[in-house]
Order: C-alpha cells, then structure tokens, then sequence
C-alpha cells in the first residue's frame, strides 16, 4: 500500500534531514488538514458553501477515524468553526499519527532521557524509499511543466503549507522554481474546481497565520 498524504508528510519532514527550523505547532495542523483532505477524497467530508457536511461512518484507518469523530459534531456548522477546534486536537492526533507510522515500520525512533526518564524521541524514517514516486510526481509537475494531477497537486499543498520544499527540493533554484509554479497554480481554476479541498486549503491558511501571529 502506498503511503498516504499524512505519512508522506511525516517521512519528508524527518528526511533526508529534520525541516530547518522546524514548527511543531504547525506540522501538527497541517497534518490535521490532511487527513481532512483524505476524508474528503474517500467522500465522508465536503464544503457545501461555508459549511462542512460530514458523513460519519468509520474508516478503518485509526488516525482518520480519531478526525472523523472529532469533526462530526461540526456537520452543519460554518467551516470556521475548524480555526477553534484544530489548535486543540490536532497535536493529539500528531502523536497518535506517529505511534501508528511506527507500528507500520515507517518510522523508529530513539528515547533521548535526562537523569533516567525520557523527555524526547527522536525519530527517523526507514522506508524512505517509499518518498521516491511522490518526489517524482512532484518534480514532474511543478518544476518540468507536467498538467497538474489531483492528488500529487493537494499533497503539494499541504507541503507547502509544511514548509517542506526544503526538504523535497534540496537545491535553491528548484525550490524556489517550484514555489512560484505552485503559487501560480492556486490561481488557477483547476485549484478551484475541488470546492472542498479549496475551502480546507483556506481554513488551514488562516489557521496557520493565526498562530503565526499569536506566536509573535
């Protein structure tokens, strides 16, 4: 099985190296987002307007299901009611993510301790091979000119978003390449012909400002 947005987002950021000042608070939201982005792509959440609509019927997937349960109260409610509820759950769902990456074996990680209890993990990826056909895709769309694909493009978001083209594109000239087709693209209508997805992306902009500021 392929690793899905949120796995891919996790092995990226540990790999090759950890993100370059790495944001917690925001890994833990853009990680949220994507599993809404994968709810919505299996079809149990939409944005119709401003309002989310959510089918509540498990998945199977433990992590999703943890969202799912947390997002289903809000069916009916205006999709700003996302700002309040992701800073509080999402680094929850961050650690749960985690511990089931490492059940899989796509993760392991070492307990850093002081004076005898641990404090810390750190965290690498052992299936990095796995990362290689997402790079590609990536490449191919943002930096040779390939039309955009659906998937490849809103894992793109939520990369960047992560800040993780520093770590996908590890040359200057290809990152910043690939920034500005990515931005140049979220004007387009093809960004906009997914409602959802393009509501999600929204919420979790300003969600991420949000914090930003509040961190200022």
């Amino acid at each position: 099985m392929e690793p899905d947005y949120r796995e891919l987002l996790i092995m990226h950021a540990y790999y090759p190296r950890r993100v370059p000042f790495f944001n917690p608070t925001g890994m833990h939201t853009v990680l949220f987002y994507a599993s809404l982005f994968e709810l919505a792509g299996a079809g149990h959440l939409t944005v119709d307007g401003d309002r989310l609509v959510v089918d509540g019927h498990i998945t199977g997937d433990t992590v999703l299901d943890m969202v799912l349960e947390l997002v289903t109260p809000l069916s009916g409610a205006k999709i700003s009611r996302l700002q309040l509820l992701v800073p509080n759950k999402s680094a929850a769902v961050y650690r749960k993510q985690l511990d089931h990456m490492t059940k899989r074996n796509y993760l392991t990680y070492d307990e850093v301790n002081f004076l005898f209890w641990p404090i810390h993990r750190k965290y690498r990826v052992v299936k990095h091979d796995l990362l290689k056909p997402s790079q590609r895709e990536l490449e191919r769309m943002l930096l040779y000119g390939r039309p955009p694909v659906r998937e490849t493009w809103n894992f793109a978001l939520l990369a960047l978003e992560a800040g993780l083209f520093r770590n996908i594109f590890t040359s200057g000239e290809p990152r910043r390449n690939a920034m500005k087709r990515a931005r140049l693209t979220l004007k387009t209508e093809f960004h906009t012909a997914n409602p959802t997805i393009a509501s999600l992306h929204k919420s979790m902009r300003r969600t991420l400002t949000a914090q930003k500021a509040s961190r200022s």
